[in-house]
C-alpha cells in the first residue's frame, strides 16, 4: 500500500540540497524506500538542480500524485532502484535498507529503554547535532501522554500504525509535528508497532505525567 502521508516539501528540499546531517538523511532515505511517490518527487527536484530547486519546487511537487506515480509504474514496469527497496531484516522485523545499514547486528533487550508502560525506545548511533534518532516500539495498545517538542519531530511508521490529531498513520507514513502542535499518539491494539523518530530538542509534557522518550 502506498503511504498516504509524505515527506514535507522543506525536508525534501533540504535533502536534495545536501543540507541534512546523517540522522535526517537516514530518516528521509528510509521513507523513500517505502514510498514511490516521494522517490518521484525527489527525482524531479534533483533534475531541477541548484538555484532552481527552491524557486520551482512547489510547482513541480504539486504535480506528483499517488495516481500519477502508480499509473507510470504500471505502464513502465520499472522496479524501485536497489538502494530504495524495503525488506531487510533487523532483529525485530523487516525494515528499509537505509535503516538496516545503521542498526547493530544484535539489539540487546536491555538496550531498549522504557518510555511509558507499553512503549520502549532504542537510540541509534546516527544521532547528530541536529537531532537524535530513535526506534519506538509499542508492544500493546497504548496512548502517549499529551506532549510537544522544541523544534520539529518527524515519525516514520515501519510496522503497525497509530492515530493522532485526527489522522491515521500506517507503514511508510510520515507524521510531522512542530512546537505548536500538542500530540498524543494512540498505538494500535493487537499488533506490534515500530516507528523511527527524530527528536530535535527537549520534550514538554502538557500535564503532569511521565515524559515520553525522556
Amino acid at each position: 500500500m502506498t503511504p498516504a502521508h509524505h515527506l514535507p516539501e522543506e525536508l525534501m528540499l533540504a535533502y536534495a540540497a545536501g543540507l541534512l546531517g546523517r540522522a535526517g538523511s537516514v530518516f528521509v532515505e528510509s521513507h523513500l524506500a517505502l514510498c514511490p511517490v516521494c522517490r518521484v518527487r525527489l527525482a524531479l527536484l534533483e533534475d531541477l538542480g541548484g538555484s532552481l530547486i527552491e524557486r520551482e519546487a512547489g510547482s513541480v511537487l504539486s504535480r506528483v500524485t499517488v495516481e500519477s506515480v502508480l499509473a507510470a509504474s504500471e505502464r513502465d514496469g520499472a522496479p524501485a532502484p536497489p538502494h530504495a527497496r524495503a525488506g531487510h531484516r533487523c532483529p525485530i522485523m523487516d525494515v528499509p535498507r537505509p535503516l538496516a545499514r545503521v542498526l547493530p547486528e544484535a539489539m540487546a533487550a536491555e538496550a531498549w529503554q522504557v518510555d511509558v508502560d507499553g512503549l520502549l525506545y532504542y537510540t541509534l548511533d546516527v544521532s547528530d547535532e541536529q537531532c537524535s534518532v530513535r526506534l519506538l516500539r509499542a508492544t500493546k495498545a497504548v496512548v502517549e501522554p499529551l506532549h510537544v517538542h522544541e523544534g520539529i519531530e518527524t515519525v516514520l511508521v515501519l510496522h503497525g500504525g497509530f492515530a493522532a490529531e485526527g489522522d491515521r498513520y500506517d507503514r511508510g507514513d510520515v507524521a510531522v509535528w512542530d512546537e505548536s502542535v500538542q500530540h498524543s499518539p494512540a498505538f494500535d491494539a493487537g499488533t506490534l508497532c515500530l516507528c523511527m523518530i527524530t527528536i530535535p530538542g527537549a520534550i514538554r509534557v502538557a500535564a503532569d505525567g511521565p515524559r515520553p522518550h525522556d
